[in-house]
């Protein structure tokens, strides 16, 4: 009986290890449309495209400000269906976390069922790189990544 114990406990233990190591984020580019399906139903979310200004915060003055235009395509959710600027993250070339930009709006939307919007997402930079990787995220309470763009420009 122990054996028998011992081998379903370490098949329940590999089994539990090999899928969540085989759990990839898929990746996306510019342009690449991310269709993403949750309890609500289906969207598409893209990023479409990236400008660049200068702060004008005074504690962040002169810095690179680079502003993400993202879009989305509400295809088959509930008319409830609200997106932000606080669905993404964000880290440089290096992998150093950006700093959150919010004065470019608009930073959210709400999307009635068979509709589309865009919103901004605006992040500081303290290099010249034209490099990001924003880690997209459906559901920001669990912070589980659902798509990364790597977008360069």
């Amino acid at each position: 009986m122990k054996k028998l114990f011992k081998v379903a406990f370490l098949c329940a233990i590999s089994l539990i290890v090999l899928t969540g190591c085989g759990s990839k984020v898929p990746k996306f580019g510019m342009n690449e449309p991310v269709e993403v399906t949750n309890n609500n139903g289906k969207y598409v979310i893209e990023v479409v495209d990236v400008t660049t200004t200068t702060s004008t915060q005074k504690d962040s003055n002169g810095k690179k400000v680079v502003v993400f235009k993202v879009k989305v395509s509400n295809t088959a959710n509930s008319d409830e269906l609200i997106q932000s600027d606080m669905h993404f993250t964000a880290v440089d070339k290096k992998g150093n976390k950006l700093v959150a930009y919010d004065k470019v709006s608009p930073t959210a939307v709400e999307v009635k069922k068979g509709k589309e919007a865009t919103f901004n997402v605006g992040y500081l930079f303290d290099n010249e790189e034209n490099y990001a990787k924003l880690t997209f995220m459906d559901n920001i309470a669990t912070e589980k990544p659902t798509a990364l763009f790597e977008i360069e420009w």
